[in-house]
């Protein structure tokens, strides 16, 4: 099967020591302060490409696909703007030693080492919390629809 993916060469040509280095340059030369603005920035642009495109959607329903999955190509320039601002986020997470305030927050990470060890204990239970609404979720709506299907009777 013939790749129809199009390739930059620059950026297949950097790899991750590449990436590592442009991060920890721009956040040296610019600042964290201004390297976390930016992400800021990145991720309204995004929020207003969604909503312009959902906007969008529902205004010309009849001449655009029904398609929830983001038709427009600024939502994917901008989507690339916030993965590459969250990048350098994460890199500089898995650097920094983690170090706590005066009282360590709660849950106390399983491995002590850096942010980002802690972030994946976060990830971790949120996902966990996630996929329990989620079923509680799917199993109310089955029960709302068996319901529905018997009239109401049992």
């Amino acid at each position: 099967m013939k790749n129809t993916r199009r390739s930059c060469r620059r950026c297949d040509e950097m790899d991750k020591l590449d990436k590592e280095q442009l991060y920890n340059t721009a956040w040296k030369h610019w600042g964290g302060d201004l390297q976390i603005d930016i992400l800021i920035e990145e991720m309204a642009e995004l929020t207003q490409a969604l909503i312009k495109d959902r906007r969008n959607r529902f205004r010309d329903a009849n001449t655009l696909p029904r398609n929830p999955l983001l038709n427009s190509i600024e939502i994917r320039k901008e989507f690339a703007d916030v993965i590459i601002c969250m990048e350098q986020m994460e890199l500089r997470f898995r650097q920094t030693k983690l170090m706590y305030d005066s009282i360590p927050p709660k849950p106390l990470p399983r491995k002590i080492g850096t942010m980002w060890d802690q972030i994946e204990e976060f990830k971790e239970a949120k996902l966990l919390r996630f996929q329990e609404r989620l079923m509680q979720s799917m199993t109310n709506k089955l029960c709302d629809t068996t319901v529905e299907n018997s009239g109401g009777n049992r």
